[in-house]
């Protein structure tokens, strides 16, 4: 046999082969059932949903970040003795990043009674970094990770 000969016979073979399968294509698509009419695909008007209260929304998104608290150099605390005790309060801290606000418990010595100084800024890595300077020398950066957590923090001069 010669090469021609062995090649159309490939030819006829792989012609043959589709020829069956384009039969069992088209014995298929006859026996089966036929479409319904476009309209009848639609779907059917049923009555609305019952509202659902929607969860209430938490500051800072659905669930609670996880807050880490850090003190750096030497512990906070006042150089008067007679200080007045410490300061619990919440920061309502807003996200440079994303510009949403989220409170914060700290806990602040007793001699930081005045307004601090803030200032903000957008860090590497999606991070958003907002400072906090008090007059007595008090120091609290708050770090906001892209991943949703917030690390606090303490410095003192």
């Amino acid at each position: 046999m010669t090469h021609l000969s062995k090649f159309a016979s490939a030819i006829g073979l792989c012609g043959l082969l589709l020829a069956v399968v384009g039969a069992i294509r088209a014995n298929d698509v006859r026996n089966a059932e036929p479409l319904p009419p476009p309209n009848a695909l639609s779907p059917v008007p049923s009555a609305p949903a019952p509202a659902v209260p929607a969860p209430p929304e938490m500051p800072g998104g659905n669930c609670c970040p996880c807050i880490e608290y850090r003190h750096h150099g030497r512990p906070i605390c006042c150089c008067d003795c007679n200080a007045p005790p410490e300061i619990k309060t919440v920061l309502q801290v807003k996200n440079p990043a994303t510009c949403c606000v989220v409170p914060i418990p700290i806990c602040l010595p007793g001699c930081c009674t005045d307004e601090p100084c803030v200032s903000s800024r957008c860090g590497v890595l999606g991070r958003g970094i907002v400072r906090y300077d008090y007059c007595c020398g008090v120091k609290i950066i708050v770090t906001f990770r892209a991943c949703g957590d917030i690390v606090v923090s303490y410095y003192h001069a």
